[in-house]
């Protein structure tokens, strides 16, 4: 086995290019936020900085594309969460169903009423 360096992946916690346990692209994006530089992490998993750009490339933010397709799939998603919440109320635990309810913006999670308050008045009568 290589000594390990400060460029061997499994030094700075990513596997190895002869390790399978995570796909490539996923080694690429750890990599990426541990070096500074496409030719740093090229040498870290010893391939050609290049290959990384293409990579790079698949990993632009996808946050549009997942809120259209968490769109389109909320009435599925709703149905699903609503049964399995119904299922988790009568064991006693409904939140994580609710909560995702309310992110979706299907059923906002009850809140409390910071304007209102309780008004207690108190009369003494001194006359005696």
């Amino acid at each position: 086995m290589p000594e390990q360096t400060a460029l061997t992946p499994a030094y700075n916690g990513i596997p190895s290019h002869e390790d399978d346990s995570l796909p490539f692209l996923e080694r690429v994006f750890l990599a990426s936020k541990i070096f500074p530089t496409q030719v740093a992490i090229a040498q870290a998993l010893d391939v050609s900085q290049p290959t990384i750009s293409k990579y790079l490339k698949r990993l632009r933010p996808t946050n549009e594309v997942a809120k259209l397709l968490a769109n389109n799939s909320a009435a599925r998603v709703t149905r699903a969460t609503i049964a399995g919440t119904i299922k988790a109320a009568l064991d006693g635990r409904p939140e994580p169903g609710l909560e995702l309810l309310d992110r979706l913006g299907v059923a906002e999670k009850r809140r409390e009423d910071k304007t209102a308050s309780v008004h207690v008045a108190v009369g003494i009568n001194l006359a005696g």
